[in-house]
């Protein structure tokens, strides 16, 4: 099964910058866990939905 990776530009401050380009694949990881976080809260998607999307990159 293939999935597709797709971009999202986003605002961030500029002092935030050097902290989120160049990172590794667990700092990715990690980001796209922390962009997920509030829908798990609202109850959007399961904890079950957020590990399989993780998972797949």
């Amino acid at each position: 099964m293939i999935f597709m990776l797709t971009t999202v530009q986003i605002q961030i401050p500029e002092a935030m910058k050097p902290y989120v380009t160049n990172e590794t694949a667990d700092a990715a990881l990690q980001r796209n866990a922390l962009l997920l976080y509030p829908y798990i809260l609202k109850r959007k998607i399961s904890h079950g939905k957020a590990a399989e999307i993780l998972e797949r990159v």
